[in-house]
């Protein structure tokens, strides 16, 4: 089940704003972004909050990711889990981000697009052998 890492993840604009993290002090956002968020991107299934296959986070792993204090990580943890922003994952036996393949989506595997324009170059030549040329 294992997927490829990323060594960035998307933050959305207006994460300053978000009603569920304005619950959060600075320090713990900070957390969240630098800690939780990174090591969700870094894990072997992406928005799992996953070292290695099997192998979960902990309070101490998300604190030196976001250079925090365990305390700070143990609370934005807790905090997290309160506004259901991190939930469990049964089948993978850790937690995961809520939202995050609906901000993070896969990568795409033609990042120049040829792939797309050929199609799309294709689909409008069969249209016009369906229709005729249009005078």
């Amino acid at each position: 089940m294992a997927r490829r890492t990323y060594d960035r993840f998307l933050v959305h604009t207006k994460i300053g704003t978000n009603r569920k993290l304005g619950r959060l002090t600075p320090a713990e956002r900070w957390c969240h972004v630098a800690g939780v968020l990174a090591l969700a991107a870094e894990s072997p299934v992406p928005g799992h909050l996953l070292i290695a296959e099997g192998v979960p986070v902990t309070e101490a792993d998300v604190a030196k990711q976001a250079d925090v204090s365990p305390a700070l990580a143990r609370r934005t943890l807790g905090a997290l889990r309160d506004l259901s922003i991190l939930a469990y994952d049964r089948e993978a036996g850790c937690e995961y981000v809520h939202d995050w393949d609906e901000w993070n989506t896969a990568s795409r595997s033609d990042p120049t697009g040829a792939a797309r324009a050929k199609a799309y170059r294709d689909r409008m030549r069969a249209e016009k052998e369906r229709h005729g040329a249009v005078t």
